[in-house]
């Protein structure tokens, strides 16, 4: 494509000028976000990439029993509540997030690694429902999605 051609396309808005923004790494296990360079997993902790989606039952845990379990997951941990928060997207009906790159995700609430300056015992979460923030006391149980 010459690039004369090239420009055409980009002004045009083709499909060639706007790339997905989700990649697929790990036989497909993981999304490559290109416009916050984080690297997540697709599944939610508890369930398993069968190879064409997400299987299984998605676990809850306590904040402190999220925390210790991304210890466990070399390489991974909990988002913090922007990043979380950046997977939100209220052009989607609830859940308001991308179920091509996340399915299986329902309109619940996630933990986030950002505790509540002032408030011992709470940290930040995010609805999947409609992209609300709030705190929650810590010992509540919520999902969780990994991230690197």
């Amino acid at each position: 494509m010459t690039i004369i051609a090239l420009l055409a396309a980009v002004l045009a808005g083709s499909a060639l000028a706007q790339a997905p923004r989700f990649r697929y790494i790990k036989g497909d296990s993981e999304a490559v976000d290109r416009t916050t360079h984080l690297t997540w997993r697709r599944c939610l902790e508890g369930m398993n990439w069968d190879g064409v989606t997400c299987a299984g039952t998605p676990a809850t845990f306590v904040h402190e029993a999220a925390v210790a379990h991304t210890q466990s997951q070399k390489g991974w941990r909990l988002p913090t509540a922007k990043e979380l928060f950046s997977l939100v997207d209220r052009t989607q009906p609830s859940p308001v997030i991308d179920l091509d790159a996340f399915p299986g995700t329902p309109a619940e609430w996630f933990w986030s690694a950002s505790l509540y300056d002032g408030y011992p015992g709470s940290a930040w979460q995010i609805s999947f429902k409609d992209g609300e923030v709030r705190t929650s006391y810590n010992h509540h149980g919520y999902l969780i999605r990994l991230v690197r």
